[in-house]
């Protein structure tokens, strides 16, 4: 866990340094949380101007906070900031001693959320409460009468709707993917039917966090929607505030951490160290490092995939870079020879099949 805060407030409310910080302009505190912050992470700030649009893009991103503002007056109520995980406190009503217990207590429960989440001691194939991460580069749309175009289209088309939710492996939250078709969208809620695999609507609880995949005649959007009820096949979901448009063609699997999947970065004159793969399709894949690479260029990778499943030598392009923990993750997107494609499709299929063992095996422990 990060606490992205300024200079001021971090020498203000956290003398001691006893956490990881991520220390920005106040100029430019907001766009840089939104832009590199990632579930888990704390924000603390001076009440933004537009505070709820703040709150409501980081959500959709899947940043839950906590978010802790410091305000000159009491602006904004307690009761309007629970849903979003935020609180004011006002410096000039509160003494600058008090704060800073709150703030620090807050951080510490913060710390003590993402320890466990991290830990292995979650059961194979249980639910993650972690949220989706949403960071896109690409446009989305915020206009309740598009979104609602978008969903009678495809209620009304029958378009099967992909759902993805976090499960537990081995200590670490994988995509879990299934379909669905939208049965009923009143304006107000979606309800979900006809899942396959069927364990969907059997293990997704209320208020678990879910992705949706939406095709819209030539454009997918994502979509993150939280669970309002559950009933035997089917779900009843919120409508959501935002699409993202969404340009990959290919399926990202997350690799097992006991099995990663390994990347080198061949550079004339740089050592050849192994890099932690995020996630991996046929089209890129997702990477982290400490080293410095250029948005833009083309470099040489060697994808090492596990088990001696093959050794894909291959041009990738930076797409994205970003800040994520000591580290700089980045997005490639990738140009294999069609004979290596194989060996990565068998991989991503063999993955699926895993992944789908967990949800089995926790469906069956349920019952």
């Amino acid at each position: 866990m990060k606490i992205w805060t300024t200079k001021a407030l971090a020498d203000t409310f956290f003398p001691g340094r006893k956490f990881t910080f991520e220390i920005r302009l106040q100029t430019d505190i907001q766009s840089s949380f939104l832009q590199g912050a990632i579930p888990g992470d704390m924000a603390l700030m001076e009440l933004p101007e537009e505070y709820i649009e703040f709150l409501t893009m980081a959500k959709a991103r899947g940043i839950r906070g906590p978010f802790i503002f410091i305000s000159p007056e009491p602006t904004v109520t307690d009761e309007q900031m629970k849903r979003y995980n935020a609180m004011v406190l006002d410096i000039k009503r509160t003494e600058v001693s008090e704060i800073r217990e709150i703030v620090n207590f807050i951080a510490k429960l913060a710390m003590e959320r993402d320890l466990r989440a991290a830990s292995a001691h979650c059961p194979a194939g249980e639910i993650s409460d972690i949220e989706f991460e949403t960071v896109h580069e690409g446009q989305q749309v915020k206009d309740p009468l598009r979104i609602k175009q978008v969903l009678e289209y495809i209620s009304r088309s029958k378009i099967p709707v992909i759902i993805s939710i976090y499960i537990f492996e081995n200590g670490q939250p994988v995509t879990a993917r299934g379909l669905c078709r939208i049965e009923l969208f009143s304006g107000q809620e979606i309800v979900l039917h006809r899942f396959k695999p069927y364990i969907f609507s059997e293990i997704i609880g209320e208020n678990t966090q879910i992705k949706l995949v939406l095709s819209h005649r030539e454009e997918n959007f994502d979509a993150v929607s939280t669970v309002l009820k559950t009933d035997p096949d089917r779900l009843t979901i919120t409508v959501p505030y935002t699409l993202f448009t969404e340009n990959r063609r290919n399926i990202r699997v997350e690799p097992n951490r006991k099995k990663p999947v390994f990347l080198y970065i061949l550079q004339k004159n740089e050592p050849t160290n192994a890099c932690r793969v995020i996630d991996i399709s046929l089209g890129g894949l997702c990477f982290e490092t400490g080293s410095e690479l250029i948005k833009g260029s083309v470099y040489v990778f060697a994808i090492v995939l596990p088990e001696g499943a093959g050794v894909v030598l291959c041009y990738g392009k930076i797409l994205y870079r970003r800040p994520s923990a000591s580290v700089l993750r980045y997005g490639v997107q990738l140009n294999i020879h069609p004979r290596d494609e194989e060996l990565i499709a068998y991989y991503i299929m063999n993955r699926e099949k895993e992944i789908a063992g967990l949800l089995a095996h926790y469906s069956a422990q349920k019952t």
